[in-house]
């Protein structure tokens, strides 16, 4: 067994956060070969998972989110010695890479932001790996205990990284027969869009906390300096025409970023945010195809509810480019709720 430290790069506080998912109660679902499915369940959040608007901390979400990918990568095996994906652990001893968040897109629905939220239990299902030619993709879907409420979705591809060298690697016929076609789940590339000359900006350097072991910028840790951004801007009053506070405070309802580069400890980030006009077509048909296609279902259950997406009135479209030494390293968009 490898060091998880050292050959996963997590840093000690995800470790300490892990060995608490050691005691959740794992059942595992075999369907065919293409549709494994993992399913835990969670105690629900807690009251540190809220911020000072009293709504849910979309980052402890993706890190509970990161945390459970981790965990069923490295604890493979159900209590009846089923296998539900691969031995990770095995498979980064014999190869010598470890894996990079390279994207997420997360999904939230309105009855996360319910109050009642904090009582209830959390059923989490992992599901749907998929490949491609760059990065292996996967989903999991937050839902109420009894599995009635869908609370939440995402998706995230992660790339192959060779340790030693922190070198993005590509995917060999070894990994790749582990891993079932499905385009379905594939990566989305957050759109290209020119960074106007006006774009509202906030500085920042990567804390201690905020990297892995080997220093380098933990993907999940993106999301504060982006959202501290957005807020700051609302804060100051004159940068978005449409993302007022108390749209701020009604919730996240899309948060889709893609890394284009890593970061160091105490590395300057820049954080360039704007707005996006609702007259965007180009913007506006990517809305549509990411949030019917990667979202849906293969089988939706009459009780389950699923919200639709209409992007002529739904919330505020906020693009944000995080730069590094003059370089950007990642690109983001965040939807609010109106």
């Amino acid at each position: 067994m490898p060091n998880v430290n050292q050959d996963l790069s997590v840093s000690n506080a995800w470790l300490i956060y892990l060995n608490a998912q050691r005691h959740l109660p794992i059942k595992v679902i075999h369907t065919d070969k293409a549709k494994q499915k993992i399913v835990y369940q969670h105690p629900g959040l807690s009251f540190d998972s809220y911020d000072s608007f009293g709504l849910p901390s979309l980052f402890n979400l993706i890190y509970l989110n990161n945390a459970l990918y981790f965990y069923t990568f490295t604890q493979p095996y159900d209590d009846q010695g089923n296998m539900f994906y691969f031995d990770m652990a095995n498979y980064l001893q014999n190869m010598g890479i470890t894996f990079f968040a390279a994207s997420l897109h997360l999904l939230c629905y309105k009855e996360l932001y319910d109050i009642n939220v904090s009582k209830w239990n959390l059923t989490i299902e992992i599901q749907s790996f998929a490949k491609s030619t760059k990065n292996l993709s996967f989903k999991c879907n937050f839902l109420s205990n009894d599995q009635k409420l869908l609370l939440a979705s995402a998706i995230v591809s992660i790339c192959p990284v060779q340790t030693a060298q922190k070198k993005r690697a590509p995917i060999d016929e070894e990994l790749g027969k582990f891993c079932p076609e499905n385009t379905t789940y594939s990566s989305h590339q957050v759109l290209d869009v020119p960074k106007p000359q006006d774009a509202y900006c906030v500085s920042s350097r990567v804390g201690y906390h905020e990297t892995d072991s080997h220093h380098h910028m933990a993907s999940m840790s993106y999301y504060n300096h982006v959202i501290d951004a957005i807020y700051s801007a609302v804060v100051k009053g004159c940068v978005f025409e449409h993302l007022t506070r108390e749209r701020f405070q009604r919730g996240v309802s899309s948060f889709e970023m893609v890394h284009l580069k890593e970061c160091l400890m105490d590395d300057l980030l820049d954080v360039f945010v704007w707005e996006i006009p609702n007259h965007d077509m180009r913007y506006r048909q990517k809305l549509k195809d990411v949030f019917i296609s990667p979202f849906s279902r293969d089988q939706v259950d009459d009780k389950l509810h699923i919200e639709t997406f209409d992007p002529e009135t739904d919330g505020s479209v906020i693009m944000c480019v995080v730069e590094v030494r003059g370089k950007p390293c990642l690109r983001a968009i965040v939807q609010f709720f109106n």
